[in-house]
């Protein structure tokens, strides 16, 4: 079962010339469903900047969400404030932004 991905990067010293480096990975997890798929040896910038490249048509989509939820919820509440019927304005707001962010 995975919870989902999750960036961790790690700071390596410096130095110059070529020298080996040796990753040694323990799991903290006694049973051992733990694991890495995919390893990057890169700079930490240019590893963040692609993921942002990647995903960013995603992540738009959850902000005009979000804040369509936003709206959606406001528009509930004054729908209350005029008719006293806000129920399902402000639940479909609400359960819009929560799942959007």
């Amino acid at each position: 079962m995975r919870y989902g991905e999750a960036v961790h990067t790690v700071d390596l010293p410096s130095f110059t010339g070529t020298r080996t480096l040796t990753i040694k990975a323990e799991s903290l997890r006694s049973d051992g469903m733990s694991g890495c798929n995919e390893l990057y040896l890169q700079s930490t910038r240019e590893f963040v900047h692609s993921i942002i490249h990647s995903e960013v048509v995603k992540l738009g989509l959850c902000i005009i969400t979000f804040f369509f939820g936003v709206l959606l919820f406001i528009v509930g509440i004054i729908e209350d404030k005029l008719s006293g019927k806000m129920l399902e304005p402000v639940c479909l707001g609400a359960t819009t932004f929560i799942v959007s962010a």
